[in-house]
This record gives C-alpha cells, sequence and structure tokens, in this order.
C-alpha cells in the first residue's frame, strides 16, 4: 500500500474506532489535518475543540494486537539519514518548536479498542532521556526496506499522566 493511502488508511480507523472509543473522554469536535502543512511538518494529525478549548493531537492506530508502548518512527533502512519523526520532535522539544498538545495511541484487534494518551512534551522528554535504551521493531515498507520504530514503554509514566482507555467496538 503506497504511503498516501496508509495515511488515508489510518485517518479513517482513527475516526471510525478511536474517536467513538474515547468520545466520553473528548466529546468535543475533531477535525482532520491529514496532509496540510500542521500534518506534514509538526506531526499534529488532529485538533480537538471543546467549548473554548482547542487541543492539537498527534494520532497513531494499528490493526493487531495491543502494545504496553508508544511506538515512535525512528529511521529508514532504504534511507537512514533522513529525519523522521524521533529526529523532528526532539529538534522541535529542544527549540520549543511547535508540537501537538496530546498524543494518542490506539489499537484495534479482535473487536476491541485499546487506547493510550498522554501529554506530548511529557512523551518526548523520555525520548530523549531513555533513547540509548529503547527497544525497536520493523515495518516493512511497500517501497522497499523498512521503517524502524522505538517502543517506549508505558512503564517508564506514573499512571497519573499516562490516561488509558479499553472499549468493545460496537
Amino acid at each position: 500500500m503506497k504511503k498516501k493511502n496508509r495515511l488515508i488508511r489510518g485517518d479513517r480507523n482513527f475516526q471510525k474506532f478511536i474517536i467513538p472509543s474515547i468520545r466520553e473522554d473528548f466529546p468535543g469536535l475533531w477535525q482532520s489535518t491529514n496532509g496540510t502543512i500542521a500534518d506534514l511538518k509538526h506531526g499534529i494529525d488532529f485538533y480537538y475543540t471543546h467549548r473554548q478549548t482547542t487541543l492539537s493531537i498527534s494520532a497513531r492506530v494499528w490493526t493487531c494486537e495491543p502494545k504496553q508502548h508508544f511506538s515512535v518512527r525512528w529511521k529508514k533502512t532504504s534511507d537512514p539519514e533522513l529525519l523522521l519523526e524521533v529526529g523532528s520532535r526532539l529538534n522541535a522539544l529542544k527549540n520549543n518548536l511547535p508540537m501537538s498538545n496530546l498524543t494518542i495511541e490506539g489499537f484495534v484487534f479482535n473487536r476491541w479498542t485499546y487506547v493510550a494518551w498522554i501529554d506530548t512534551r511529557i512523551l518526548w522528554e523520555a525520548v530523549e532521556v531513555n533513547i540509548n535504551n529503547l527497544n525497536h521493531f520493523p515495518v516493512k515498507n511497500q517501497e522497499g526496506g523498512y521503517t524502524l520504530f522505538f517502543q517506549v514503554p508505558f512503564s517508564l509514566f506514573k499512571e497519573e499522566i499516562l490516561f488509558k482507555k479499553i472499549t468493545p467496538i460496537i
């Protein structure tokens, strides 16, 4: 599947499965930024508005068995010098550049959704401090090679700053 189609599928899966599963926690309006500058340059996938507050959201959804970690795009085996999510977000953190308010990661598996969310700056501070100790996993690219993702374990975060929810798909 081509990159553009994967992005569209991820956006649709987030809207179809993840947003309904966290509606009680996020009852406001969601607006996709798929393909915009906010998405491509700053990693902001959605704007969420409730009453007078708007939050920017980085979103990722997987259709597989749920994991107990956030996944962050580290590098491509075909172009290891290309700046992916890890490089650009750590640069944003270091230089106080725009980044999302929240990061939400969801899994859709066996008619259930598993969702976790955290303040984005806290997530990236944990990546920065633990980068040399993070495990990684490959995802095969249609174009060839692999994209490597770091695993950022939920165990790095205190319970009061990491939010999780499991809901059935109705």
